[in-house]
């Protein structure tokens, strides 16, 4: 096997509104639960709220309403071949084209505030440097933007905020995975996702499966263009709903710019060693096998079973 070819990169976010990314710049964090991007349909204190001039609120509705900010799939941990989930009749079993996957319900209250990775190359040719750029598409998830200068000050703001709140927290890339059936990768495109209400035991389920179990830095590699870094946070509470922090102003490092010019910006930047490329490792107060421990519990060790017909 070869290895893994890594990439370094510029942390990046975009915002649907101007006024989004000045709070954002004055170190207001806004971090919505993974039920979020789960659920397809909007809660009616939502719909209350966005209506009474809550432009938080009414940014979770649009989120749920944007394909490209849904997932129905976040927080899903291992999977088993149909063969093994009695829990579907035969004939169901018979027409599944993926793997039977069941996500965690903990993973309800677990509360992220996402990123994107800009990852570029830089050669030097005859004493010039030139940098290429890897720009996602991120059209879909605003017209603004910001660039983390300082990740490494970054990091440490986040993390004194967070510890003085006494939460815990992880941040870090977001890995891909593709669909599986039988255990073998498969392309699902054309397909309708189904969930089974009645909640089974998670580690009755992780006896059945040959995978390790994933966590809320694994996603479908359908989202991959996303090319997602994240913060993910447990504030203790089995709670829904969106978690305020404010990490102090980061108009010292950070930059702001509108989408369309972000990669001459960067290039500006760069050039003038004005940003420093992210390390690729995870930060936080907690480890990932015990953070993933913790929602467990947090959904009373229970998960819905969930699989794509087609």
């Amino acid at each position: 096997m070869g290895e893994e070819f890594w990439m370094p990169y510029i942390l990046t976010k975009f915002f649907e509104k101007k006024s989004y990314q000045e709070d954002f710049i004055k170190g207001n964090f806004y971090l919505s639960s993974l039920a979020t991007f789960t659920k397809t349909y909007a809660e009616r204190g939502l719909i209350e709220a966005a209506a009474q001039g809550d432009r938080y609120a009414k940014g979770i509705l649009d989120r749920q309403r944007n394909k490209s900010q849904r997932d129905v799939l976040e927080g899903t941990i291992a999977s088993i071949p149909p063969s093994r989930a009695k829990e579907f009749p035969a004939e169901m079993r018979e027409v599944m084209c993926t793997d039977v996957m069941i996500r965690a319900l903990g993973y309800n209250y677990c509360n992220v505030m996402c990123f994107c990775k800009m990852e570029y190359r830089q050669q030097i040719f005859k004493e010039k440097m030139s940098i290429d750029w890897n720009e996602p598409n991120m059209k879909d998830f605003g017209e603004y933007a910001i660039i983390v200068k300082n990740p490494k000050e970054f990091i440490r703001r986040i993390d004194n905020a967070i510890n003085n709140q006494n939460y815990q927290y992880i941040c870090g890339d977001v890995n891909y995975h593709p669909m599986t059936l039988n255990n073998k990768p498969v392309n699902n495109k054309h397909s309708m996702t189904l969930g089974l209400d009645k909640p089974v035991l998670v580690k009755d389920f992780l006896k059945r499966s040959k995978k390790i179990d994933y966590d809320a830095f694994d996603k479908c590699d359908y989202y991959k263009n996303q090319n997602e870094w994240r913060i993910v946070v447990n504030n203790g509470v089995a709670d829904e709903q969106l978690l305020r922090i404010n990490v102090g102003n980061l108009s010292d490092i950070i930059e702001k710019v509108d989408r369309r010019d972000l990669a001459n910006k960067m290039r500006e930047l760069f050039l003038g060693f004005e940003v420093s490329p992210m390390e690729k490792e995870y930060y936080g107060n907690i480890s990932r096998t015990e953070m993933k421990e913790v929602f467990y519990r947090l959904g009373e060790n229970k998960g819905n079973l969930m699989v794509n017909i087609g």
